[in-house]
C-alpha cells in the first residue's frame, strides 16, 4: 500500500486556501482504503501515524516518498503497526 499527499487542484475555500488530503491507497488495486485532510497548521509527518491508527497494516509493505523517511514513523509502522515499509533510498 501507499500513503501519498496531494493538494487539490482548483480547489479553494472561501477563506483562499486550498485542501491538502493524505490518503492511503492500495497499489494493485488503485484503491483508496484511508484518508484525511492535513489541517492547516500541521503536515503529512505528523499525520501519517493519525491516519494509519486504525488500518489493519499488519504483514503488509507501506510505501512512501522522501518526505516520511523519519525513525518515527518506521518505529511506528514496525513495532505498533506490524508492518514493513519501503522508502526511497
Amino acid at each position: 500500500m501507499a500513503v501519498d499527499g496531494k493538494v487539490l487542484k482548483g480547489v479553494v475555500r472561501a477563506e483562499g486556501t486550498q485542501v491538502h488530503l493524505l490518503s492511503v491507497f492500495l497499489h494493485g488495486q488503485g484503491v483508496t482504503i484511508a484518508q484525511k485532510e492535513i489541517a492547516r497548521k500541521t503536515n503529512e509527518i505528523l499525520e501519517l501515524r493519525n491516519l494509519l491508527s486504525d488500518v489493519d497494516i499488519t504483514g503488509k509493505v507501506v510505501t512512501a516518498d522522501a518526505l516520511h523517511t523519519q525513525r518515527e514513523t518506521a518505529r511506528f509502522l514496525v513495532e505498533d503497526k506490524k508492518a514493513d515499509y519501503l522508502y526511497p533510498g
